[in-house]
């Protein structure tokens, strides 16, 4: 036998013994998620019974009772806190609009105060008509900036013209190489060149001016209102007007404020409409606790007692839900014995292969004569019938040089012939899975 077939049952050897261990987890993993949703279907029946128990309030203990009366005040509580906010609100939004009121009207007559003085009425009137413009310009302006945009995306898209333009055709940039200038030419009739150039110079003038004057129009406006704005503010402050705006922004705060609790309160009372608030989840959780350290016995006579017949139907399909989870559990502690094993026999096939793995066992120089197969002998180690040092003292006892002329020669072959043979008669191999694309943890 050759280093390389040593090395390669190796291999086997590691890959089957990885194969079995991914099998147990695997199955170990199915059985955790059946053990999972069993579990899930047993929580759901409980809370199911809880349910009927908390529409019979006669059914529940002292505890339970004080949970829910807590419960019942605390929603009382955010209905009595949620109104008197709505009730800020309301008052608020009415000083809120007539402050508001009040101060138009001084605003107003700020402004008619201003439009007495002929200098500010003047300021005023070119204001006005500045603003106007720029909104009258607007329109035109995109109208004119998409129109240039889009045509000048053509001029730039055909691969001719931008190929003459880059080489400066028509200009007295142009320089030729010779016989060129014909083919240029040609090149430049069939796009037609100079029209086109003069097209796009003149879209590139018309982006250029449209860009330029917005602006100016920005800028004439920007200087008429800084003119006029500190005129208003006099004329505001004369008839009391910044008074009324910070009582203004007083009630503004307060009625953002007063929203944004309103707006929490009704929160929590959605969780008490829909039975999602905390003291109705711990009276749950009480409940099903409690009904959990109940012997199952006692739970299926309770609810026999009870006139609703519907938790002795849950009562019943818990008990046969019991009774699967207890065998998935025995089936669980069976399955993660055998992963233990399985992840023991891994680690001693990877510790063989890695102890036989050096240069002595590896030297293509020498062979090997045993008297039964590499894969006899492996199997009696994975059994632990023999050990480490057994199997490297086999291997050296076989261990034979092999001059290079006669190296992978009939002898060897009939040596390999000689342990497959003796292994037929009495002895099983074991068979490696997995195949070549299988990749143990050394692989990685």
């Amino acid at each position: 036998m050759t280093p390389s077939a040593l090395f390669r049952a190796l291999e086997d050897n590691s890959r089957q013994a990885e194969q079995q261990l991914r099998e147990a987890e695997q199955a170990l993993y199915e059985g955790s998620e059946q053990q999972a949703r069993l579990e899930q279907r047993i929580a759901s029946r409980l809370g199911d019974i809880v349910s009927l128990q908390l529409q019979d309030t006669a059914a529940l203990d002292e505890r339970s009772r004080e949970q829910l009366e807590q419960r019942e005040q605390a929603q009382a509580a955010l209905l009595q806190t949620l109104e008197q906010a709505e009730r800020i609100i309301g008052n608020t939004l009415t000083k809120h609009y007539a402050l508001r009121q009040d101060i138009a009207k001084l605003d107003a007559q700020a402004q008619e105060h201003l439009e007495q003085d002929p200098a500010s009425r003047q300021l005023l009137s070119q204001l006005e008509a500045a603003q106007q413009a720029e909104q009258s310009a607007h329109s035109g302006y995109q109208e004119i900036r998409d129109e240039c945009a889009s045509k000048l995306q053509g001029y730039a898209g055909n691969p001719l013209y931008a190929f003459l333009k880059a080489r400066h055709y028509g200009t007295q940039h142009y320089r030729p190489y010779p016989l060129q200038r014909a083919l240029d030419n040609y090149l430049a009739r069939r796009v037609d060149f100079h029209a086109n150039l003069a097209n796009e110079q003149m879209l590139l003038a018309m982006q250029a001016r449209n860009e330029s004057l917005r602006p100016a129009r920005s800028t004439l406006r920007d200087q008429l209102e800084a003119q006029y704005q500190p005129l208003l503010e006099q004329a505001r402050q004369l008839f009391g007007m910044p008074k009324l705006q910070a009582e203004e922004q007083v009630l503004s705060t307060l009625l953002s404020e007063s929203k944004v609790r309103a707006a929490s309160l009704q929160a929590q009372l959605t969780e008490f409409a829909e039975q999602r608030d905390p003291y109705l989840s711990s009276i749950r959780q009480t409940i099903t606790e409690r009904l959990k350290a109940r012997p199952l016995a006692e739970l299926v006579a309770a609810a026999a007692k009870t006139p609703d017949t519907r938790d002795d139907v849950l009562a019943a399909e818990l008990q046969v839900l019991h009774a699967r989870l207890e065998d998935l559990r025995k089936g669980q502690k069976t399955l993660q014995k055998r992963v233990a094993n399985r992840r023991l026999y891994y680690e001693r096939a990877k510790a063989i292969e890695h102890a036989l793995r050096t240069e002595h066992f590896q030297d293509a120089r020498h062979e090997y004569t045993l008297r039964h197969s590499i894969e006899q002998i492996l199997g009696e180690y994975m059994r632990g019938a023999a050990d480490q040092k057994a199997i490297e003292k086999i291997l050296n006892e076989g261990r034979e040089y092999v001059a290079p002329s006669h190296r992978g020669s009939t002898r060897s072959s009939s040596s390999d012939s000689l342990s497959s043979s003796s292994s037929s008669s009495g002895f099983r191999t074991t068979s490696s899975s997995g195949g070549g694309g299988f990749r143990t943890t050394d692989s990685f």
